[in-house]
């Protein structure tokens, strides 16, 4: 068990040596039991990426997100995501605070709706 160990530590070194982080682009090749406009949304570090689960583009990631280098893998975390509703929101000089009203909702079920605050983003020093 030992040598296995340090024969797959070995070859592990080996490839990370050959392959150090570098940017990586993950593309969808299929899927199943799941609808064309649902998002597959991969995390790994601190980048996210999504499409949804019919898109053609490639989903890039940073080298700094992912590092190969570790002998247990790289965890990458998945998700799908099926959308709800949607709406377009128009930011207004001097507004804070919008109802977002959202369509595309199954019928018979209450309309979806959230509340926004957005404010602008103070400095370190509350500038």
């Amino acid at each position: 068990l030992k040598q296995l160990f340090f024969q797959e530590h070995s070859a592990h070194a080996l490839w990370a040596a050959n392959f150090p982080s570098q940017p990586m682009d993950i593309s969808i090749l299929g899927y199943d039991a799941l609808e064309p406009d649902d998002i597959l949304c991969i995390s790994s570090g601190l980048s996210r990426r999504m499409a949804t689960v019919t898109s053609d583009k490639k989903l890039s990631f940073p080298p700094e997100a992912v590092d190969f280098k570790s002998i247990r893998g790289h965890p990458m975390k998945v998700q799908v995501l099926k959308q709800v509703g949607k709406s377009y929101l128009v930011l207004k000089p001097r507004e804070q605070q919008y109802k977002v009203v959202l369509s595309g909702g199954a019928e018979g079920q209450p309309e979806a709706s959230c509340e926004l605050l957005v404010q602008p983003r103070l400095g370190a020093d509350g500038e």
